[in-house]
């Protein structure tokens, strides 16, 4: 047995009030808000001295080996062989080196043999950050 559906009747809704509610939301906030004014500052950017002289440099990295040799640890630093105590001294030397002869400096890598202690890695990262390195590539030997 078919029973007979009630007709639906649309639903409508009286919009009339809305554009008045909008505008009166509309007229507080413009009296309510104030406007500020910031000055602005010109900034003015570094000009690039020398851009010519620094694109025709050639740069060099500083190949750092770090190890114990008979329980104290050594450096050898491009080549140059010392104890730890004097790594900042051998570390001035060595850059101050590769600047005469015209070479820039711009990254160090740090080969770490697998007993040495991080608390030497973070002394050579120290003494690096005070020469201007900030590129460090760590290779990290675990074989001991």
């Amino acid at each position: 047995m078919k029973l007979p559906r009630k007709e639906r009747k649309a639903i409508s809704i009286n919009t009339t009030a809305l554009p008045d509610i909008i505008f009166m939301l509309l007229f507080f906030f413009m009296v309510s808000t104030t406007i500020q004014q910031k000055d602005h500052h010109l900034v003015e950017l570094p000009s690039a001295n020398n851009s010519e002289v620094k694109a025709k440099k050639e740069y060099r990295d500083l190949n750092i080996y770090v190890a114990y040799v008979d329980e104290l640890v050594y450096l050898k630093i491009n080549g140059k062989s010392h104890d730890f105590s004097g790594m900042e001294a051998l570390l001035k030397q060595e850059v101050q080196t590769l600047k005469a002869n015209h070479h820039a400096v711009d990254k160090a890598i740090l080969y770490i043999s697998g007993e040495v202690e991080m608390t030497y890695v973070n002394a050579i990262k120290a003494e690096l950050q005070k020469l201007a390195i900030y590129q460090l590539k760590y290779i990290h030997d675990g074989l001991t």
